[in-house]
């Protein structure tokens, strides 16, 4: 007796929108090797399918309802095979000597009361040389199906066979699955031959021999009044495998999560049809159970829709992942796989599983990249990108094993390799947090103490090695980026610098945020650019974009100038007429050894010799201010133009055309000695190309090639 209600709640309704066109074939073809192996002169295998569909009115909105038919000249439905049709978890097919018939749970005609509420079955089958007619109607309302429900009558039919009828397609099966969707497009003659030609591809091949010159038929009509369409699929439709490959992979230990030596086998099969002979709606790239396709895993090796719905160069590609490890793990939907995990964590295979989808993708993954790239992909442009926009160099793909393939970006190939990284980083660090751990339990007499010292620092020397990689990528790229800014900026290059955008021009707050925001200060924003100037800055205690300076403290919390210093800026710059005339320095740091750095940016055109004398006027003002804390100064003024003959007296730099000079800072009136400023006068392009040969240092220690501007 089938219980029907407890083997719905029991097993899921699929997710396959064809799960029933195959599961109704599969036991068509099933019932034909049973008769072709007691008469091996059976004609060949013959299936046709009819589905009628019916406009309804759901809610408010039309849809189609639909009936579908499915006839064999299978063995039928004798004895034996009523007896399995009534078991939930048979075991009939497994003891059954007949080549190419599908191993099964028994599960599969669950998917037919999980659609539908009504089945039809009328089967012919022979009993002692005699045709017998069995027959049997289930309605939804049934909990249970009985032997007593099978009606059982003399047939004059001259050979066995099949018709099983499905209809009134269930609320729950059309809500989840087909809502808002038209069934006479996905059902359609021409849909259901491409479905079955991709889901059965690898076993009708397989049968050749067994099935002969099959013809199986595809018949959809919609309403009583429309045209009928078919399609067939035949021995001569099938397309030749174009290449087979056997791949092993390595399980893993339970207890340590490490590869061991048992491997299992696994067959990928590529097919390759050209687009002018097979008009398939997509390239289609699964794992497989017993011949058929059950996980698609075409979006990870095409990644557009565009790649995935359309021929690749001139053809479409099926490339099906076969092997009994992954028969022994379909689930009862066959729509997944049980207990098989994405990835293994360490020791920890709580899945029960030995190995995880991504053991099976390392050694596939080339494979089924090397089928399915055409010819013209480039993949050194892809690399060129990872290394210019994320600093990923050949060598870090090298170190953690990372292939690019047709389809990645370099994002996705940066997701990989910093993946890696981390995963690295983290076991690493906790082997060392271990390590640490048992050294602080042992005493300094102990034999072991010193070689686990010894240990301790090797394996923090060797994990400094992926910190590295990982961190100093994304500085090099940051940086790259922040000089390809600066160096557009200035010459006014950015999209909103162009000549006719409209209000005023912001050309020296541009500027001016590369290095630092403006009206903030180091206690409001920790990410900053400073070292675009000198690496040592980035690290000074207290830096500020015009903000009162009378707000700074030192470590101890007193203040670092006079609360008046404000106001005496502001009597200087009140004096200014150009449009910093309200503004303090532009950026001043300060460090705790008594020290400034002062920064004047000078919008592109503003010639900076006119504003020379502010670097000292600021500097006079923040010695005389600071109660004498402050004594060195570093001023800085940064434009693009320039009259060399106002700046005599300073000297210039050998390379670039910037000026430099140091001279002691002397209060005017009482000719003390307030502290030395070392000045610098600088062109935009020198602090591109300096910043430029600074991460040249991190570049050739990556291995990476970056273009920095346009």
């Amino acid at each position: 007796m089938l219980d029907v209600r407890g083997s719905l709640k029991n097993t899921k309704l699929s997710s396959n929108p064809y799960v029933v066109f195959d599961e109704l074939l599969s036991n068509s073809i099933d019932s034909y090797l049973i008769r072709k192996h007691d008469n091996p002169s059976a004609e060949p295998l013959e299936v046709h399918f009819k589905v009628e569909f019916w406009g309804i009115d759901l809610l408010g909105a039309a849809a189609h309802d639909c009936q579908i038919t499915c006839s064999d000249n299978g063995c039928g439905i004798g004895k034996d095979q009523a007896l399995a049709f009534l078991t939930k978890d048979t075991s009939y097919k497994d003891d059954l000597n007949v080549i190419g018939i599908g191993k099964c749970k028994g599960s599969g005609r669950i998917q037919y009361f999980h659609h539908f509420s009504l089945v039809n079955i009328v089967s012919i089958f022979e009993e002692e040389g005699v045709f017998l007619q069995r027959t049997l109607d289930f309605h939804e309302d049934h909990k249970q199906i009985s032997p007593e429900m099978f009606s059982t009558s003399a047939s004059d039919a001259t050979r066995s066979g099949t018709v099983i009828t499905l209809s009134d397609l269930k609320e729950t099966a059309r809500n989840r699955k087909f809502l808002a969707q038209d069934l006479s497009e996905i059902f359609s003659a021409s849909s259901l031959k491409k479905s079955v030609l991709v889901s059965f591809l690898q076993r009708l091949i397989g049968l050749d021999e067994q099935i002969g010159d099959f013809k199986i038929t595809f018949e959809t009509k919609v309403g009583k009044d429309g045209n009928p369409a078919t399609a067939s699929l035949r021995k001569s439709d099938l397309p030749s495998v174009s290449e087979t490959r056997t791949v092993m992979v390595k399980e893993r230990d339970p207890h340590t999560g490490e590869q061991i030596k048992i491997e299992q086998q696994f067959k990928v099969s590529h097919y390759k049809l050209d687009k002018n002979a097979y008009d398939l709606p997509k390239n289609a790239i699964a794992f497989c159970a017993k011949s058929s396709p059950v996980k698609d895993i075409t979006k990870r090796y095409l990644r557009t829709k565009a790649e995935q719905n359309n021929p690749v160069g001139k053809f479409h590609h099926i490339v099906l992942i076969e092997g009994d490890f992954l028969d022994d793990r379909v689930n009862e939907q066959r729509d997944d796989f049980d207990d098989l995990p994405e990835e293994l964590e360490g020791g920890d295979l709580v899945s029960g599983a030995p190995i995880s989808y991504q053991d099976i993708y390392d050694v596939i993954d080339d494979v089924i990249a090397e089928f399915v790239t055409p010819p013209d992909w480039n993949k050194e442009k892809v690399m060129e990108s990872a290394a210019k926009h994320f600093g990923i160099s050949e060598k870090m793909l090298a170190d953690t094993g990372t292939r690019v393939r047709y389809g990645d970006t370099a994002h996705s190939v940066v997701d990989r390799v910093l993946k890696k990284y981390q995963e690295r980083v983290v076991v690493e660090t906790e082997s060392i947090v271990d390590l640490k751990d048992e050294i602080l339990n042992l005493e300094p007499d102990s034999e072991d103490f010193r070689q686990k010292i010894n240990d301790l620092s090797w394996m923090y020397t060797a994990s400094l090695k992926n910190f590295d990689m990982a961190n100093l990528s994304q500085l090099v790229v940051r940086r790259a980026a922040i000089v390809e800014v600066l160096s557009l900026a200035h010459r006014k290059q950015l999209n909103f610098q162009a000549p006719d955008v409209e209000g005023r021009r912001k050309d020296e707050k541009i500027i001016h945020s590369v290095f630092f925001p403006m009206k903030k200060d180091s206690k409001e924003v920790a990410d900053h650019d400073i070292w675009l100037l000198n690496e040592e800055y980035h690290y000074y205690e207290y830096i500020s974009s015009d903000k009162p300076l009378a707000q700074i403290e030192w470590e101890d919390g007193s203040p670092l100038f006079d609360p008046e210093i404000d106001v005496a800026f502001e009597k200087i710059l009140a004096k200014r007429t150009d449009d910093n005339s309200k503004l303090r320095p532009d950026i001043a740091l300060f460090s705790e050894e008594g020290s400034a750095i002062i920064i004047e940016f000078k919008a592109p055109g503003v010639s900076m010799d006119d504003h020379i004398g502010d670097l000292s006027e600021y500097a006079h003002i923040l010695a005389a201010k600071s109660k004498g804390r402050i004594k060195k100064f570093y001023g800085y003024i940064i434009g693009d133009t320039l009259n060399p003959l106002r700046i005599a007296g300073w000297t210039r730099f050998p390379t670039g055309k910037g000026y430099f000079r140091t001279s002691p800072l002397v209060d005017p009136e009482s000719s003390q000695n307030l502290g030395e400023l070392y000045q610098e006068v600088l062109f935009y392009e020198d602090v591109v190309d300096r910043a430029k040969k600074r991460i040249g240092v991190y570049k050739d220690k990556l291995g990476i090639d970056l273009s920095l501007t346009r």
